[in-house]
């Protein structure tokens, strides 16, 4: 399955190369998660009626936050995006990408989404060890996302074992699992040999 996961971020890259295509932060991000969302279930996922939410919470920047499309539908649903402010307006969500801005209020929003279906996603370092459970960054010219195995172990949601092995994990770990993926996080979101 590991080579599933990275066959799906393979292809979507080399046609992106063969294409010609150059790609901004925000349609890496999105092409990720869209990729990952497909090694994740969710207690209702079953239902393809609902609709995929996914909310975004704080303010964007211009081609560096996460593009989201409806166009393609994520585990054989309709995708929904919702721009929100407030905690209120998270009903439903299946995925929330965290922006920046939203650093302050980051621990307030974590406390709500705990215990739901909700996949918490950001971008900001720092974010992943604040108990995000999916953080991007990048790591030596390529983007990468870190795993907060805690919080993703904890949540109602069923994470595929792959992900853990190509993800940079942070959280509680193991060590024997830390040196399968042959990296392991510092505490300031560097990446060790």
């Amino acid at each position: 399955m590991k080579i599933k996961v990275l066959f799906s971020l393979i292809l979507f890259f080399a046609v992106a190369f063969i294409r010609g295509e150059v790609y901004n932060d925000a349609e890496l991000k999105t092409g990720m998660i869209y990729s990952l969302c497909k090694f994740i279930s969710w207690p209702d996922g079953a239902d393809t009626t609902k609709p995929f939410v996914i909310s975004i919470i704080g303010r964007t920047v211009p081609g560096k936050d996460v593009f989201i499309t409806s166009d393609y539908p994520i585990q054989k649903r309709k995708v929904v995006v919702k721009r929100i402010k407030n905690l209120e307006e998270i009903k439903d969500t299946e995925v929330l990408f965290i922006t920046f801005s939203e650093e302050k209020r980051l621990p307030e929003i974590l406390e709500y989404v705990s215990g739901k279906p909700i996949l918490t996603v950001g971008d900001t370092k720092g974010f992943g060890e604040k108990g995000v459970m999916i953080n991007f960054l990048w790591v030596k010219g390529s983007i990468k996302f870190e795993i907060n195995r805690e919080k993703a172990e904890k949540s109602t949601l069923q994470f595929r074992s792959q992900l853990f092995k190509i993800g940079l994990l942070i959280g509680k770990i193991n060590s024997h699992e830390g040196k399968e993926s042959g990296e392991n996080h510092d505490s300031k979101g560097e990446i060790e040999p």
